[in-house]
This record gives C-alpha cells, sequence and structure tokens, in this order.
C-alpha cells in the first residue's frame, strides 16, 4: 500500500507528463489512488471487535469482525442498529466497506460520508 507521499509523488508525475503521454498519466493515477478495502477483506483481518460497515441494497450495514459476522442494519427514522442475525451475504463480502471507532459506532453511518472518501 501506498503512502501518502507516494502518491503525491506519483500524481505529480502524472501531471508532469501531460497530454501526450495520457495513458500512461491515467495509469499513473490508477495506482496512486486510494485503495478501498472490501468487506471480507476486512472481516478477515480486522482485530476482533472492530465494526465494519458498507452499503449493501440501498441501506447501510455493519458487522463485527471475530464474531459470528452477523449483520445489522440502520433504521434511518428511529436511528437506530437493528436486526442481529443475518450473514453477510456472499456478494456483500465483495462490496467497499470501512471499520469504524467504537467511539461513533452509534452516530448515522450518513454523518461520515460515503465509503472511499473522507
Amino acid at each position: 500500500m501506498l503512502t501518502d507521499d507516494e502518491r503525491k509523488t506519483i500524481n505529480h508525475a502524472a501531471d508532469v507528463l501531460g497530454p501526450s503521454l495520457r495513458d500512461l498519466a491515467t495509469r499513473l493515477r490508477a495506482i496512486a489512488a486510494p485503495r478501498v478495502a472490501t468487506v471480507g477483506e476486512l472481516l478477515a483481518t480486522a482485530p476482533v471487535g472492530a465494526i465494519v460497515e458498507y452499503r449493501a441494497d440501498m441501506c447501510w450495514c455493519r458487522s463485527v469482525a471475530g464474531q459470528i459476522h452477523r449483520v445489522a442494519h440502520w433504521i434511518a427514522p428511529h436511528g437506530v442498529w437493528s436486526g442481529y442475525g443475518f450473514l453477510p451475504g456472499p456478494l456483500d463480502l465483495r462490496l467497499p466497506a470501512r471499520t469504524v471507532p467504537a467511539s461513533e459506532a452509534d452516530r448515522d453511518p450518513a454523518t461520515r460520508g460515503p465509503i472511499g472518501e473522507g
């Protein structure tokens, strides 16, 4: 995984190359782009108890690493997590995800912005 400084260097190199080497510049930008982990990767590698959050079927979901990977869904009108007992589906495991600090676990997930940003 690249550091922020390495990403900046690669992005700068892409800017210097300019339009004459557009394909190479595009490839360099793709390499420099921050990588977003998937639900499956985070559940497999995050510390036990880490909260993994993702969007599936137009709703926010979360699961806790090291447990039976049960899924909770965010119930927006009530501002609560509900629905423990379901396992993430095979397609869910490929979705982009993020870990959430325990101190923010009960906040509306939309306040953290889209996954992969911010």
